[in-house]
């Protein structure tokens, strides 16, 4: 599966909503595992967590090792490639496992969008400064995320459905590491990284990659 960017998904998020408005049958989705989050102390720990999670298929851990807006991404982002799949049926499946309601996800949306829409008017009229407004594709994340208990569980079954080993290739180790205060950067041969600390732990914040015909599924938050 390969990577969606950031700034483009609102319309096709639109549209995926849409096209489960009919769709009511929901199945139990499996519960989260009860564990503590591991405490990362270094960009390279977070790293070699993730790879090694990656290269054994364990999608919770690889989802557990992104920061909480790169987690947003990443479900956003598993839940337009449901609709991409030519394995529709399994795809349904596990929307309905998830309680994915199509139907109370566009009334929200479309409720969040208005709310959006009337704020920046009253400040017009008011001639007051006009503050940063949430983007569609930050509406739709929120959401989205709002009805999914378990995103790691969404996350590790999409992507077992979505992912193709033939595209996959062995991530390399990390290099040019370089930190600044809370935020760090490095690269492999494959993708460049962007680390962030939260919490008093490092976790990965984006991955952009640089052989995009050789490696997927990648995860973006730029």
């Amino acid at each position: 599966m390969r990577s969606l960017r950031r700034g483009s998904l609102a319309p096709a998020m639109t549209i995926m909503i849409g096209l489960w408005l009919a769709s009511t049958g929901k199945l139990a989705a499996e519960e989260p595992k009860s564990q503590p989050p591991v405490v990362y102390l270094s960009p390279t720990a977070v790293f070699e967590a993730w790879r090694a999670a990656r290269n054994n298929g364990d999608w919770r851990t690889v989802f557990s090792c992104l920061t909480p807006e790169f987690q947003e991404y990443a479900v956003l982002e598993r839940y337009i490639g449901t609709g991409l799949t030519s394995a529709q049926r399994e795809a349904e499946s596990i929307r309905r496992k998830h309680g994915l309601d199509g139907e109370a996800m566009l009334v929200e949306y479309r409720k969040l969008v208005a709310e959006r829409q009337r704020k920046a008017e009253k400040d017009r009229e008011a001639n007051l400064k006009h503050e940063q407004v949430p983007s569609d594709d930050e509406l739709l994340r929120k959401v989205l995320c709002a009805h999914i208990k378990d995103k790691a569980g969404f996350f590790k079954d999409v992507t077992n459905l979505m992912r193709n080993p033939a595209w996959e290739s062995p991530v390399g180790n990390l290099q040019n590491l370089k930190i600044r205060g809370d935020a760090a950067t490095g690269a492999t041969k494959e993708a460049s990284f962007r680390f962030r600390k939260v919490n008093g732990g490092w976790l990965l914040a984006g991955e952009k990659a640089t052989l995009p015909e050789r490696v997927a599924p990648a995860f973006s938050a730029h």
